[in-house]
């Protein structure tokens, strides 16, 4: 089944981080001593396999587009269902239609533009390879018994998947992490990104986005629009579980910030819960009110 944690329409507002840092005041008084999640590493043995989608993709001759399009499903199984029918919406995947729209997009000038960029920073993968490689180990330092997945890099055409999981595997759309200039975020159909979801989309996330995704598709979401309270509590239980991933990572860059945002909701925390309760928020189970304050 594929995930995803991306929805272009919203963004936790500073209002909520402060929701969420409160949280973990509450709930793990570690937050304002050393850093207790900063664990040794150093003996856990882990290679990630990390497949590189999109570099595949548009390798592609096109002199044979069936038997190219079946190596392609045979190397990737589950991502590639999911890309063709579910990411990219081209249709059954084992139809010949939905290998020309595959082929189409891939031979189209915008694509192979995007292309081109995100090659210019991501050719070299090493260095996101091993940031995401640091956050799973620390993943298997709490949970050594637990399956890791494959890690799967995809050019999405700017849609909302940008950190799908699915079946063994996590995947991060590239396109998606091209900078906070990048101009086309702009232009994207049929809804431009908004300014304030731009500081997510750059490099620095890729290895957030990855390791969260992972967390997310095992432990996230079950209590999902009960009330206010419910996801004000997920969404701590979130922000820790990235914490003890990559316990050397800057929290506003976890949270989606810039420092100066985050740096205000700490200030303004005593005023936020004075106004949570005075208009009874916290056990408001109405989702279309209380949503705004928790969708990304």
């Amino acid at each position: 089944m594929l995930r995803t944690n991306f929805r272009k329409k919203n963004l936790i507002t500073a209002t909520t981080y402060t929701v969420l840092f409160t949280y973990c005041l509450l709930a793990f008084q570690g937050c304002k001593e050393a850093n207790k999640l900063d664990v040794d590493i150093d003996d856990i043995e882990l290679k990630l396999e990390i497949l590189r989608f999109e570099e595949d993709m548009f390798a592609m001759q096109g002199i044979d587009t069936i038997k190219e399009a079946g190596a392609l499903r045979q190397k990737y199984g589950p991502f590639y269902y999911d890309y063709i029918g579910g990411i990219m919406g081209w249709g059954n995947p084992d139809t010949k239609e939905a290998v020309d729209r595959m082929f189409y997009y891939k031979g189209s000038d915008p694509a192979k533009r995007v292309f081109k960029i995100s090659e210019g920073i991501y050719k070299d993968f090493t260095p996101y390879e091993k940031e995401i490689t640091d956050a799973f180990k620390h993943f298997k330092y709490y949970f050594p018994k637990a399956p890791i997945p494959k890690i799967i890099t995809f050019q999405s055409q700017f849609s909302n998947y940008i950190d799908p999981s699915g079946d063994g595997y996590t995947a991060i759309a590239l396109d998606m992490h091209l900078g906070d200039t990048f101009k086309p975020y702009s232009f994207t159909q049929p809804e431009p990104v908004p300014d304030y979801l731009l500081k997510i989309l750059t490099p620095k996330h890729v290895a957030i986005h990855a390791i969260r995704s992972h967390g997310n598709s095992l432990f996230g979401e079950a209590n999902l629009n009960r009330n206010f309270a419910d996801n004000m509590i997920l969404w701590g239980k979130t922000l820790y579980f990235l914490d003890a991933m990559m316990p050397k990572t800057e929290d506003y860059l976890k949270i989606g910030y810039s420092p100066a945002e985050l740096k205000w909701a700490k200030d303004n925390e005593k005023e936020i819960w004075e106004l949570f309760v005075k208009d009874k928020w916290l056990y408001n189970t109405v989702s279309m009110e209380y949503s705004r304050f928790f969708n990304e």
